[in-house]
């Protein structure tokens, strides 16, 4: 989530850059001067690290310039325990080295804003920084999602249980069936924990592991009796990037862009992925009236997804259905039509899409991780990059210099090393059940 107050500026600030841009006279495509490019390329990058929470725990691999778009590490296979005991003056057999290769192809990101010939009435180097540091965050958070997608991939995975009201617990084994109530708790902490070192994964550090969880749930946490706050040890360790406090051995690291799994879209309808029941279902019939309706010329796009062979699942009351149909209009009017009858739903029931909780529960993911688990790099000389056009440095794209822009770009990618050193727990939380989706 973007700190906006960091970023404001005063209307009159001090501060006063040299720039062509402010010299009708001198609109040219001359580069800016080099202090600065350095004075923005250090204001970009000090907005982009703090976001840079799943970065920061790669094992980092750079790409050489001139050496192309693939990173390679070389993976060991562990050695199986020698225990057949020596023979006295007998050289044993002995083993080749066994090294496997994992490599991946880097990408480039980036986005630019453009800045027209009237703002130079204002204070033209207030907007240069101002831009600077929103697209610097709007870099760290890209590069970031880059990231936490490999990661939050991964196949190791503990879902957390139902918490009945007397407190006994029901396993969950699939995703789907993460209810409210199945939170982060202690105990799942330590269930995730022991499976990092029963596959022998070391700690971030050597000691500890670390935990990338959602600012929802280290609010959570915080109230956990063992907690302790990362300023009571601050001096002693060093403290990463968003780092809240730790519990045993396990060190928290909270990201308003952890991974959070919201039903998928229903219907394919941009922002459709919830709603009610707006009447009772008898559970004699294939139809339901949700209370959030769409229009006539929306469900004729989506009858014609499904005349085309489109497939679209969605839950009622928990149970999931296949859609035959769909009819558009006002609420009471709109409904959806399924291929088997509904079983019986009161009115206020939960419609959503498939791919999370199927009371429509947003999955908050939480990635347990040990040292050397996933790799993370760039190509040499295309890291990020802060980059200013002044106004006429179009030529004849813009004959009138109405236009500057001002951009960045970067190369990156991830890759998932050693599947066994990190673990995804999925929960949900205890402040939002229904309100989040997949970010």
């Amino acid at each position: 989530m973007l700190d906006y107050a960091k970023m404001l500026i005063p209307a009159y600030d001090p501060v006063v850059l040299n720039l062509s841009l402010h010299d009708v006279d001198t609109n040219t495509t001359a580069d800016l001067p080099a202090e600065i490019k350095t004075y923005y390329q250090d204001e970009l990058i000090y907005a982009a690290e703090p976001k840079l929470y799943y970065q920061q725990f790669g094992l980092k691999a750079n790409i050489p310039a001139g050496r192309g778009k693939t990173a390679e590490w070389r993976k060991p296979t562990p050695y199986a325990k020698a225990l057949t005991a020596l023979a006295e003056g007998v050289t044993p057999v002995g083993h080749n080295i066994d090294v496997q290769t994992v490599t991946v192809e880097v990408d480039q990101y980036g986005d630019f804003g453009k800045i027209s010939d009237m703002l130079k009435v204002t204070a033209l180097d207030n907007i240069i920084i101002m831009e600077t540091r929103l697209q610097g965050s709007q870099a760290g958070r890209t590069l970031d999602t880059v990231v936490r997608e490999v990661v939050t991939a991964g196949s190791q995975k503990l879902f957390a249980p139902i918490v009945g009201e007397n407190g006994e617990e029901t396993p969950v084994l699939l995703r789907e069936d993460i209810t409210e109530g199945c939170y982060l708790t202690s105990d799942l902490l330590n269930k995730g924990c022991a499976v990092l070192e029963t596959n022998n994964a070391d700690g971030i550090d050597g000691e500890e592991y670390i935990a990338i969880v959602h600012t929802d749930i280290w609010r959570e946490l915080m109230r956990e009796p063992d907690w302790i706050d990362a300023a009571k040890y601050q001096g002693v360790k060093e403290i990463f990037n968003g780092e809240r406090g730790m519990i045993g051995n396990l060190r928290f690291v909270a990201s308003s862009e952890a991974k959070i799994i919201g039903p998928a879209e229903m219907l394919g309808i941009p922002g459709y992925t919830r709603t009610e029941l707006n009447a009772a279902t008898a559970g004699s019939s294939k139809d339901i009236y949700p209370k959030k309706p769409f229009s006539v010329a929306v469900a004729a796009e989506v009858t014609s997804r499904i005349t085309a062979g489109a497939v679209y699942k969605i839950y009622v009351d928990e149970n999931e259905y296949t859609v035959a149909s769909v009819t558009g209009g006002d609420v009471g009017v709109c409904k959806i039509t399924m291929t088997a009858n509904v079983a019986a739903a009161a009115a206020g029931s939960m419609v959503c899409g498939t791919g999370a909780g199927k009371d429509g529960s947003a999955i908050y993911c939480t990635m347990l991780i040990g040292s050397g688990a996933y790799g993370v790099t760039e190509i040499e000389g295309l890291g990020l990059e802060h980059i200013v056009k002044p106004l006429g440095s179009g030529g004849t794209s813009d004959p009138l210099n109405q236009r500057a822009t001002i951009g960045w770009k970067a190369t990156a990618a991830a890759v998932r090393l050693v599947e066994e050193n990190m673990i995804r727990l999925e929960h949900t939380s205890k402040w939002f059940r229904l309100q989040r989706n997949s970010n």
